[in-house]
């Protein structure tokens, strides 16, 4: 089957696949009438055959939207109709200015909107005659308020589940979620799958029993054809993006050493590189020894280089007024391109791990 093409629908064109996928116990006017005003649908055609159909349409309050009434003949399920459906209906609500797409997704359409970038938010709930349900929700980008960074000084004061409890809301949406959204969009054009650590420290090996983080970090994984981390962080000292090999294994670090000790060619690319990136404005960061590593001698050339255990680059930039949707994504986006050269020497002359990972709290 060719790619399905997407338009917006009539409503009423939607209702027969509506009621057979979703509400056979109902009559097509018992549908109708549950239909909330103001609603817009979209369906997935193969020619003129309807494969998909969705509804989206103001609901739960100043900025939220819903979706609802998502649908797909048996035989295009898993075919990217419903998917192409979805998106559509997601851009159509950000188009007109939602802060908070949402739905009731069946426990089974789950990795569906998953995709689409929402959350499972609520417990499982089951409707009378329609099956296992939970609440998703997505929120689009829109970059990081004050309140986002003022949040992070109210943490320093206050490291406590009371005070984390009591602002639950705002880090929900405008620290994690936002810092979530944004790196879903980047990820359309850098690749990799967004993740944002949770808040809470693992407190079984450290002396210090302060619950949380004082700083919300997340990355894109697996990213195609580099090892390098991809990273974002907010704290009270406002966004700071980076990228690069951090925490090299041991065997990256012996093979890290080895060319920039003694590939002259190499090691004057690496130091081009490292150069370029300070030169648009990134800080060359990395855990770094005290003194030159065994076998190195103190007054080698390259001997800042050879002292990294991890190398990577980075900036930050103030959200003292908050940082806009555009800064925010040329902020990392830019920040993520500049320290593309660096990169790619390390993906060609050290690469990924090939080694067990070491016990923690092992010391090189």
């Amino acid at each position: 089957m060719a790619e399905p093409a997407v338009r917006p629908v009539p409503l009423e064109a939607t209702r027969p696949l509506r009621q057979a996928v979703l509400r056979p116990h109902q009559a097509i006017d018992e549908l109708a009438a549950d239909e909330p005003a103001g609603s817009l649908a979209f369906g997935a055609f193969d020619g003129e055959r309807l494969l998909a159909v969705g509804l989206v349409g103001p609901d739960g309050g100043p900025g939220a939207w819903r979706v609802r009434g998502m649908a797909t003949v048996p035989e295009a399920r898993g075919q990217g109709a419903g998917t192409r459906v979805l998106d559509a209906l997601v851009r159509h609500a950000e188009a007109e200015g939602a802060t908070l797409v949402w739905c009731n997704a069946r426990t089974r359409a789950i990795p569906l909107y998953e995709r689409a970038g929402f959350e499972v938010v609520s417990d499982v709930f089951e409707p009378p005659h329609i099956g296992p349900h939970v609440r998703m929700e997505r929120r689009p980008f829109r970059g990081f308020p004050p309140e986002a960074f003022a949040w992070f000084d109210g943490l320093a004061r206050d490291n406590s589940k009371m005070y984390f409890t009591a602002t639950r809301e705002l880090y929900e949406i405008d620290v994690r979620g936002a810092l979530l959204a944004m790196l879903e969009e980047l990820s359309a054009t850098f690749g990799g799958e967004p993740r944002v650590f949770r808040q809470q420290r693992d407190l079984r090996f450290t002396a210090d029993r302060t619950p949380y983080k004082t700083r919300t970090h997340g990355v894109l994984e697996r990213v195609a054809d580099t090892a390098a981390g991809v990273y974002a962080e907010l704290s009270a000292r406002g966004l700071y993006a980076g990228t690069g090999y951090y925490r090299m294994a041991r065997d990256q670090l012996e093979r890290y050493r080895a060319v920039v000790g003694a590939d002259d060619g190499a090691g004057a690319e690496l130091e081009r590189a490292a150069a370029a990136a300070r030169a648009a404005g990134l800080e060359l960061a990395g855990q770094s020894l005290r003194t030159a590593p065994r076998g190195v001698a103190r007054d080698h050339p390259r001997i800042e280089l050879l002292r990294h255990t991890s190398l990577f680059a980075g900036r930050r930039v103030s959200g003292e007024r908050g940082i806009a949707r555009e800064a925010a994504l040329e902020h990392v986006g830019g920040t993520w391109r500049a320290a593309a050269p660096l990169n790619a020497w390390l993906d060609r002359h050290v690469g990924p791990s090939r080694a067990p990972p070491e016990p923690r709290g092992r010391r090189r």
